[in-house]
């Protein structure tokens, strides 16, 4: 994974509803998130949303909070596909968290990019992964709200590319819609939370992309335990 240039959380009137993850000048952020979006596995959702369906999120996603230096820190991390998920549920303690938000800014450590070595929120992506960090009780608490929504099956990820934007605007902490501001990347949206508005634009940039979701039925009959 590597960094994105910024990472604004999502919110309108308290509530966090989403994440957008900037792409920048990387190779990784260049090409789509075919194989992120096959990782969470999709499946459509009433007015037209694609919506995460994996069958474990427990285990497919890792959100934990540690004491650093007397603030409160928390990490949410899509987990590798290929790592050995056994234990992963009592591996959550404030150390693991301490280890997975180092390695995370030793990525970020060897890169030429100010803006965001200094943001209070990271995040980091590829193709089929990502993660976010932040510090301070209300971000993490909007953090966590985005974890909640993907244990509950209810996370719609997008892709922006210059399609849609033209050029990276560095916009850190913003509590705005991002999807206007600040360039192509990643988003990740509790669908369930998102204004009217934005779900729209979500939709439609789903559709460009090609996401697919999962007839409910289907999955079930298909995919028994």
């Amino acid at each position: 994974m590597k960094a994105a240039h910024a990472t604004v959380l999502q919110v309108q009137d308290g509530i966090c509803y989403g994440a957008f993850l900037s792409a920048g000048q990387r190779v990784e952020h260049e090409s789509g998130i075919e194989e992120l979006v096959r990782r969470l596995g999709l499946r459509d959702c009433p007015g037209g949303m694609s919506i995460s369906c994996d069958r474990d999120p427990e285990r497919a996603f890792f959100f934990g909070t540690a004491d650093i230096g007397g603030e409160l820190h928390a990490a949410w991390e899509l987990e590798n596909r290929w790592s050995d998920a056994a234990g992963k549920r009592a591996k959550r303690s404030e150390t693991a968290v301490r280890r997975r938000i180092g390695v995370l800014n030793e990525l970020l450590a060897q890169q030429d990019d100010p803006p965001a070595k200094e943001a209070t929120t990271r995040g980091f992506w590829d193709t089929e992964r990502f993660a976010i960090t932040t510090r301070g009780a209300a971000r993490v608490a909007y953090l966590e709200t985005l974890y909640l929504a993907a244990l509950a099956g209810d996370l719609a990820p997008t892709y922006l590319d210059a399609v849609w934007l033209s050029g990276p605007v560095v916009a850190r902490d913003r509590h705005d819609d991002g999807l206007a501001q600040i360039g192509p990347g990643l988003g990740l949206f509790a669908a369930g939370l998102t204004p009217a508005d934005i779900r729209a634009r979500i939709v439609k940039h789903q559709t460009q992309h090609g996401f697919k979701g999962r007839d409910a039925f289907n999955l079930i009959r298909s995919d028994p335990e």
